[in-house]
């Protein structure tokens, strides 16, 4: 396994963070390579997890933002269902000073959700698109109102803002009621091919005896008969799906219509065959009437409640009042993440090598080297040193911390390092790591996190000779 299949996929808050130190580069008039090249070696990873970057928005100082992905679907994958949707990701830091802004963001990203479950590939990416742009309009409204002396939110843009995202709420309603009516006949369509290929199939094997012709005619007809009633309703506006069912149970409840014509159908055939119900003579024998009588049968289907459509529609109205609780609790956790352990101090890195003029280690093709991860609280003043910041938390006496070095080029430990660092003190942990063949300055970065969030990203750098 090379280097490269070994990198971690980064989440939205380093991706921000990246962004952060290369907008502060750029505010301080210096051109950093190393910023840029940090920042486009996380959206890589990032993009190779989410899907490629459709729209971003990023906030003056680089630290906040929003961004939409596109997601992503293989051939075989999308046909099966399975693929990683388009996303909104959301990290800003101001909005807790705004209830009404917080609430907006809520609101948008549970719309974005039911966009993601309940529509289908065109209308969930206009939908996308739509709820994004609000979204990111509400975070530079807070932006500018936080850098305004007056620091007041105009009440007018937010109107214009929550008039928009209702009418992204209706587009999204009108458009999930078209997708579940599509994916409905889908499932009656492939029920109605399989109940047809098993009647054909029985007749087959039975020889075409003349009884068992007429039931497979009663049995088809009795499917297609409920297909077309569902067809007549829905032409009508007589028949509305519940609008939170998945891909998987819209599917299954419309190929049960189909069972259900069937069932009505083979029944038809039954009465006939008991003489419960008697026609004439001559033509209670003939092929045309079962099916007749079986496509006739089946539009009883009708009278049938769809146990989906019975299970939505319980409590929808307590569902409802609980779905804002339950999104904030989500957002929170996502943008938050877990509590963390408080310790402040600097983290750096060193290896036992030569060095350049400019500080950086210099190592031979393939030499291995040691690497040295320091944690204290004191400044080295050493090239490769960040300061790590975390005053908001819970007290601990040892603050745990996960280490992994990452490389496109460098050959580095697989395995993510723990170390636990005194609350007031330091540490130091030591990993191996073998330089490139090829020669020239290589890229590495040192990720730091705790509880699966990370906290710091160190940018290293190391020179091979020829």
């Amino acid at each position: 396994m090379t280097s490269r299949e070994r990198v971690a996929p980064v989440d939205f808050g380093e991706l921000v963070h990246a962004h952060g130190l290369l907008a502060r580069a750029r505010q301080d008039g210096e051109v950093s390579a190393e910023a840029a090249d940090q920042f486009a070696f996380a959206r890589a990873r990032f993009e190779r997890t989410h899907g490629p970057i459709a729209e971003a928005f990023w906030t003056k100082d680089g630290f906040s933002g929003a961004v939409l992905t596109e997601g992503r679907r293989g051939t075989l994958g999308g046909l099966l269902g399975r693929e990683t949707p388009p996303k909104l990701h959301v990290q800003q830091e101001w909005l807790s000073r705004s209830p009404r802004a917080s609430e907006l963001q809520n609101r948008c990203l549970e719309l974005a959700i039911r966009a993601t479950v309940l529509l289908g590939s065109t209308s969930r990416r206009i939908a996308m698109h739509l709820i994004f742009n609000i979204l990111a309009r509400t975070q530079a409204l807070v932006e500018s109102a936080s850098t305004s002396t007056e620091r007041v939110l105009p009440e007018q843009d937010f109107g214009q803002l929550e008039r928009e995202l209702r009418d992204a709420r209706k587009y999204v309603e009108r458009a999930s009621e078209k997708y579940a009516q599509l994916r409905y006949v889908e499932g009656m369509a492939a029920s109605l091919l399989v109940v047809a290929m098993a009647a054909l199939i029985t007749d087959v094997a039975a020889g075409w005896a003349g009884s068992s012709e007429r039931l497979t005619v009663a049995i088809v007809g009795g499917a297609c008969g409920a297909v077309i009633s569902v067809l007549q309703r829905f032409s009508g506006g007589r028949l509305r799906l519940p609008a939170d069912l998945d891909r998987r149970q819209l599917l299954g409840a419309g190929a049960s219509r189909a069972l259900v014509g069937a069932v009505f159908g083979a029944t038809v055939y039954f009465v006939y065959r008991a003489q419960i119900i008697v026609v004439l003579p001559d033509v209670s024998k003939r092929i045309p009437v079962y099916a007749l009588s079986g496509f006739l049968a089946g539009f009883a289907e009708r009278f049938v409640s769809v146990l989906y459509a019975e299970v939505a529609t319980l409590g929808a109205d307590d569902f409802a009042e609980r779905i804002p609780v339950a999104v904030e609790e989500s957002v929170r956790a996502t943008l938050l993440g877990p509590t963390l352990a408080r310790w402040h101090g600097f983290v750096s890195l060193s290896v036992e090598a030569d060095e350049t003029a400019d500080g950086v280690p210099r190592l031979e093709p393939l030499e291995p080297a040691q690497l040295t991860v320091r944690f204290g609280q004191e400044e080295t003043g050493g090239r490769f040193e960040r300061p790590i910041d975390l005053r908001e938390g819970e007290d601990a006496a040892r603050v745990p911390f996960a280490l992994r070095l990452e490389s496109d080029t460098v050959s580095t430990p697989a395995a993510e390092q723990r170390l636990e660092v005194p609350a007031g003190g330091g540490a130091a942990l030591s990993m191996t790591l073998t330089a490139p063949k090829a020669p020239g300055r290589h890229q590495l970065w040192l990720r730091v996190s705790q509880r699966n969030r990370v906290v710091q990203m160190v940018p290293f750098a190391l020179e091979v000779g020829d």
